[in-house]
């Protein structure tokens, strides 16, 4: 089983008809509760919600996914995958470019509006719902801050950077790109991401996290100083 709890494979080959169907099923149904939980807060969604978001019927989303509860932790996974995409792929010839890659797919992805509605829904549930809270925090940012340390630790490994505790590395990480623009959103919901701010934000963290732990400080930030912003990030 993957990660969502569909199966990674069938019978047939990779590309038939019967697997595509499948996985477009799969991929309608996470979307669906993806907009349900961000609108309605967990608690408010409900099964017959989804599956008629999703164009589907209620047995359906058991027999691909679960319960409600099994469904959201198939949302938060599907997240963390995204999310940690640019480091994982292999696309990058570089570091530097990875980190960059990744900064602006983070900023993508956790300041798209339903996910920051998720989060605030999730913050305002907490101490009602503490078990769901703590499934997000482990579901969601907990195994991509895991991902962030698998990535810096091979980088350390290779040379690249030179980390005595990778754990707190990967916080710093995480807090000197994009905190503060996540924060500021969090609690300004009609403001939208500011693509410049985002960018002085980024290239900020990326420089300071540079000179506290790479091997080749110079080389990075040049390498940092010649990244390009993606076009329409927002």
């Amino acid at each position: 089983l993957s990660a969502t709890g569909v199966e990674a494979n069938v019978t047939t080959g990779p590309s038939s008809p019967k697997l595509l169907k499948r996985q477009q099923k799969h991929t309608k149904i996470i979307s669906a509760a993806l907009a349900e939980f961000a609108e309605q807060g967990y608690s408010g969604t409900s099964l017959d919600q989804i599956a008629k978001r999703a164009g589907v019927s209620k047995p359906t989303l058991y027999q691909y996914i679960g319960n409600k509860e099994a469904l959201f932790q198939a949302v938060l996974s599907g997240s963390k995958q995204e999310l940690l995409q640019p480091l994982t792929d292999g696309s990058n010839a570089d570091m530097v470019s990875a980190l960059w890659d990744f900064s602006w797919h983070y900023a993508q992805f956790v300041l798209r509006p339903d996910m920051l509605s998720l989060a605030r829904l999730i913050i305002g549930e907490a101490q009602r719902l503490p078990d769901i809270a703590a499934s997000y925090q482990q579901e969601g940012p907990h195994l991509a801050r895991q991902g962030i340390i698998d990535y810096l630790t091979r980088q350390t490994d290779k040379g690249l950077l030179d980390i005595q505790d990778t754990a707190m590395a990967a916080e710093s990480l995480w807090s000197l790109i994009l905190s503060a623009s996540r924060e500021h959103l969090l609690h300004y919901a009609l403001e939208k991401p500011d693509a410049e701010q985002i960018e002085r934000h980024i290239r900020h963290g990326l420089s300071v996290f540079i000179k506290a732990f790479s091997t080749q400080i110079d080389h990075h930030l040049q390498q940092l100083q010649q990244q390009v912003v993606p076009n329409k990030p927002f």
